[in-house]
């Protein structure tokens, strides 16, 4: 994916593998070729991709969890 860079977020309610499919349903309906790494212990996901932050972070508010750009 030429250009894209990673994108952290913080997701505190982000508690399981339910969550993690969510957000990355989420996410890949915005833009289906999105990488999304979840890692629940901290409670982050990444994303690379094309869009801006925002973008994302919309996405992931749109799946119903808060989410911060970081």
């Amino acid at each position: 994916m030429t250009g894209a860079e990673w994108q952290g977020f913080a997701v505190p309610e982000m508690h399981c593998g339910g969550c993690v499919k969510a957000i990355e349903a989420a996410v890949k309906a915005r833009e289906p070729g999105a990488l999304v790494e979840a890692e629940l212990e901290t409670r982050r996901v990444r994303v690379k991709g094309l869009l801006t932050p925002e973008a994302y972070k919309d996405a992931i508010e749109g799946a119903g969890f808060d989410a911060t750009v970081i």
